[in-house]
């Protein structure tokens, strides 16, 4: 308790508060958090709400943790008596984080945020409203496992192009918001295994995707 509270009075060395604590820590919190995502995303539905709640614990918990990393960076860097020039950077980075995601903030909850929604689109109504044509042959609504209530909506989207969009019980995003458009055979983020199995990368990995019936 004793080195949280140091930590938070920016009693600790500020390269250890910048580099460890605000850097390396938190990166690594955000690679568990989205692999916790991904690794829970081909759970059974059954499992939906407790997934989302440790999701959304998972969230809060990184959300405090950015809050009180950010404070102590300050705070650090106002007691460093170093080269003024780091003091300086590492406040200076503060700002940029806190600036960053306020605008990010106001975009989402401007009309412009919500306007990356596709109004009346869901995962309960996706598969009857996309286009289906012989000259689109990957069209439909693809899921890591067909009992999720959420996945990713491929349609037309242009001649020999496609929109790849997630979907969620709440909303859909429009085309080329979440993903940009794309042929998906001649795209190195796609993988067609079958006509109904596809894999999709995300950062690194493939992720395997399966073309469940409407």
């Amino acid at each position: 308790m004793g080195n949280v509270k140091a930590l938070w009075k920016g009693d600790v060395a500020l390269w250890k508060t910048f580099w460890i604590f605000g850097i390396a820590v938190f990166v690594a919190y955000n690679f568990l958090f989205s692999g916790v995502f991904f690794l829970l995303s081909g759970t059974s539905l059954a499992l939906g709400n407790i997934v989302l709640t440790l999701l959304l614990f998972l969230a809060g918990i990184s959300i405090v943790y950015f809050v009180v990393i950010l404070v102590s960076i300050w705070r650090s860097a106002g007691k460093y008596t170093g080269n003024r020039l780091w003091s300086l950077a590492a406040r200076g980075a503060v700002l940029l984080v806190v600036i960053g995601n306020v605008y990010a903030a106001y975009q989402t909850l401007t009309e412009d945020g919500w306007n990356m929604y596709d109004p009346g689109k869901d995962s309960s109504n996706i598969a009857r409203l996309l286009s289906y044509e012989k000259t689109h042959p990957y069209v439909g609504f693809w899921k890591r496992d067909c009992s999720n209530n959420f996945g990713l909506a491929i349609d037309k989207a242009g001649v020999d192009l496609y929109s790849v969009s997630f979907c969620s019980p709440q909303d859909c995003f429009k085309p080329n918001t979440y993903r940009p458009n794309t042929s998906l055979v001649n795209d190195s983020s796609y993988r067609m295994v079958d006509e109904d199995s596809i894999e999709v990368r995300d950062g690194a990995d493939f992720f395997r995707y399966y073309r469940c019936k409407h």
